[in-house]
C-alpha cells in the first residue's frame, strides 16, 4: 500500500494499492474493442424489424435451448445493425490535459513524495503552492476547451 498526494484542496490522503485480478476479464474493456452506444440506437427500426419476424414459425418444433440460441442470434444481429459502435480510446486523461500539464502533475507528485519523506514547513509550502497552481491550470484548460466547444457548436448551426 502507498500513500499518495491528496486530491485538489482536500486534506485527506489517497491510499493506493495493487491487486492481482488477472483471472477476471472485464466486458468491453480491452483497447480497440467495439463498444455500443445504446443511447443512440435506432430502436423504432429495431422494433419494426422484430415485428416482421414470424415468431410462431421460428419457435415451432424446437426445444428451449434452440429457441434461446435463435433469439440471441437475432438480437445480436439487430444490435449490430441498429446500434452504433465506438472504439475504446487509449487516452487515460481528458483531452484538455496536455503534456505540459502532465509534467507539472508529475512535478507536484514528486514534491508530495519529498514532503512525505521529510515533512517540514518548506516542503509543505512548496507542495501546496505547486498543487494550487496546477489545479488552477487544469481548470483554465477545461474551461477553455468548453468555450471552444461551444463556439464550434454555434458556428455549425
Amino acid at each position: 500500500m502507498e500513500i499518495i498526494c491528496p486530491i485538489a484542496n482536500c486534506d485527506h490522503n489517497v491510499l493506493l494499492w495493487h491487486m492481482d485480478y488477472s483471472n477476471v476479464k472485464g466486458i468491453g474493456q480491452e483497447l480497440g474493442q467495439n463498444l455500443f452506444k445504446y443511447d443512440r440506437g435506432n430502436y423504432s427500426s429495431l422494433n419494426g424489424k422484430l415485428l416482421e419476424y414470424e415468431w410462431d414459425r421460428i419457435i415451432e418444433g424446437k426445444n428451449v435451448n434452440e429457441i434461446w440460441n435463435e433469439l440471441k442470434l437475432k438480437m445480436i444481429n439487430l444490435r449490430d445493425e441498429f446500434v452504433p459502435i465506438r472504439k475504446l480510446n487509449k487516452r487515460k486523461t481528458p483531452q484538455f490535459v496536455d503534456t505540459s500539464i502532465l509534467k507539472r502533475i508529475k512535478k507536484r507528485n514528486r514534491m508530495w513524495k519529498k514532503y512525505r519523506e521529510n515533512p517540514d514547513v518548506a516542503n509543505e509550502t512548496n507542495y501546496k503552492k505547486e498543487r494550487n497552481e496546477i489545479i488552477n491550470e487544469i481548470r483554465r484548460a477545461g474551461e477553455q476547451r468548453k468555450t471552444l466547444s461551444q463556439n464550434w457548436q454555434i458556428r455549425l448551426k
